[in-house]
């Protein structure tokens, strides 16, 4: 990936979800004070294509229950990209 090559100092980590969600979540700051979640409703590579939304997730109620899942996913498989 150009973005791995250029900023290595960035640690960025694709997690299998085994199923357990299928769409895409950005997490910003992960375990940290400054954490944020956004929701993708497409695949990052169809942006462009036909609309779509990057929403940032507001709700503590929501944060909470996503802090949950990713929480739960991060013990799985990293993805290994090409």
């Amino acid at each position: 990936m150009d973005f791995r090559r250029e900023r290595s100092d960035v640690d960025i980590r694709f997690i299998r979800t085994g199923g357990l969600i299928h769409d895409r979540f950005i997490v910003i700051d992960y375990g940290t004070e400054d954490e944020t979640i956004y929701h993708s409703g497409a695949s990052e590579k169809d942006a462009g294509k036909k609309l779509m939304m990057i929403s940032k997730f507001e709700d503590e109620i929501v944060k909470t229950v996503m802090k949950n899942v990713m929480e739960r996913l991060m013990g799985n498989e990293e993805l290994k990209l090409k």
